[in-house]
């Protein structure tokens, strides 16, 4: 019995470690992406845009609509992983020196 609970937590093992590394392949493109995209003018005000949406929704919470807060948020989602998170920090730096 000993022996099958070893099998089950070596395959349980494997499995994980596969997991692990599908995920930092995944993000390692979405980093190559992320830094392709935002170095372009229009990606950066794109990113621009997006954390000017972010610092409107830290201003007028109370005073937006479900809806609208609703998106601001997901805005907010999306630059903390794709922007602030995933490219670069002159990439970044270039971003925000815009703002």
């Amino acid at each position: 019995m000993n022996s099958s609970i070893e099998q089950s937590f070596l395959e349980y093992s494997e499995k994980q470690k596969e997991a692990e590394k599908k995920l930092k392949e995944d993000s390692d493109e979405q980093r190559r992406i992320a830094n392709r995209l935002f170095s372009t003018e229009d990606g950066k005000a794109y990113a621009r845009r997006m954390i000017r949406a972010c610092q409107m929704l830290e201003v007028g919470q109370k005073a937006l609509a479900p809806d609208e807060l609703q998106r601001l948020r997901a805005q907010q989602d999306f630059v903390n992983r794709f922007i602030t998170k995933s490219v670069d920090r002159k990439v970044f730096i270039d971003i925000i020196e815009g703002i």
